[in-house]
């Protein structure tokens, strides 16, 4: 499905009234316009529809398409959404979108974009990621938004490829493939594998691949009527930085903070914790009491639990190899995690599943 901009007295009449439909369908007039020089073909993008998909993610993705045609007055974009049996997809909201046709011919030039959600890993269907794999190889750009990178991790297409994929789901993913180049950045472009954090790092990345076919006038015209203020590039990261993730802004503090997350699965004690800050055990503990409310191991101890919840949900790991990655003994494990969450470890692995 292409659509043809700029039609000529030679235009036959059954093209020219496709034309006129797509046209119609995919640009809008409004009150600002950008000049763009284009007389070519609409650049197709193709959403692949994943059971309880983030639609925040996928609507974030769409709109700057659609914006960027309103703004040009023609057609630069067109979409269409695919799903595994061409049936409307739940989202994680609850809300179904309808589809378009199933996981089989494309556009040329096509750009594909898996977008998924909350326990991409079971709810990917396989049937995706052989589709994925056959569009890389034959040109497309491939890639994910939110939770996408489990469909291309599946098509085999990550070992030499950086990408991303929402920060709470980074940890478990990591654990699962850890291997893999992950980045932690708001969004990835690594050649023809496209991936971004979700949310409105989807709309960073579309703005990043606007400005690539029609450059940045445009790309900051879309953004301003997206009222995206901070346009962020590849480097910016998803999360703020432990100052701001944790309200904090003492510098001793926030070393203590990096040391624990990069730490989670040691074995450390509060004694090595103060020695690596070069402070004394009292001078941490008082650090903490008056920062954070708690003491320097319930703190850690809730950096771990918090870790191994979201191993729980996003992977098939053991309940003692989920133990092991966060630094508790298999005895202790369900104890400290029913007291921190309410319920046992293989009451809520039953529950999510």
């Amino acid at each position: 499905m292409t659509a043809k901009m700029h039609l000529t007295s030679d235009t036959p009449e059954g093209e020219a009234d496709e034309c006129s439909r797509m046209a119609e369908r995919f640009h809008q007039t409004g009150h600002v316009h950008v000049p763009v020089d284009f007389d070519g073909v609409a650049r197709a993008y193709v959403f692949a529809l994943v059971p309880n998909f983030s639609m925040h993610s996928f609507s974030a993705a769409l709109e700057p398409l659609r914006i960027a045609n309103q703004l040009a007055g023609q057609a630069l974009f067109h979409w269409e959404t695919r799903s595994v049996d061409g049936k409307p997809v739940q989202a994680s909201n609850g809300l179904s979108l309808s589809s378009d046709g199933t996981f089989t011919d494309l556009p040329k030039g096509a750009v594909v974009l898996a977008c998924s959600g909350d326990n991409a890993q079971m709810h990917t269907p396989k049937p995706l990621s052989d589709w994925l794999r056959w569009a890389w190889r034959r040109g497309h750009i491939v890639g994910g938004v939110c939770t996408g990178a489990h469909a291309l991790c599946q098509a085999g297409l990550l070992s030499d490829h950086s990408f991303t994929l929402h920060w709470e789901c980074q940890p478990s993913f990591s654990e699962l493939y850890p291997d893999l180049p992950l980045d932690p950045a708001a969004f990835v472009v690594d050649r023809r594998i496209v991936t971004s954090g979700g949310g409105v790092a989807s709309t960073d990345l579309m703005l990043h691949l606007i400005q690539k076919e029609f450059g940045r006038n445009l790309r900051y015209a879309v953004a301003d009527m997206c009222l995206q203020l901070h346009v962020r590039g590849p480097q910016d990261m998803q999360r703020s930085a432990v100052a701001k993730a944790f309200g904090l802004q003492n510098p001793k503090l926030i070393r203590a903070i990096e040391f624990v997350q990069a730490n989670l699965q040691g074995g450390f004690n509060v004694d090595d914790w103060a020695e690596h800050l070069a402070i004394s055990r009292r001078q941490l503990e008082r650090l903490f009491k008056a920062h954070t409310g708690v003491t320097p191991k319930s703190f850690a101890q809730n950096l771990r639990l918090e870790h191994a919840y979201s191993l729980l949900v996003g992977t098939d790991l053991t309940l003692v190899e989920v133990a092991e990655a966060t630094g508790f003994s298999s005895g202790n494990f369900s104890k400290v995690f029913k007291h921190r969450f309410g319920v046992q470890p293989r009451q809520l692995t039953r529950q999510i599943g």
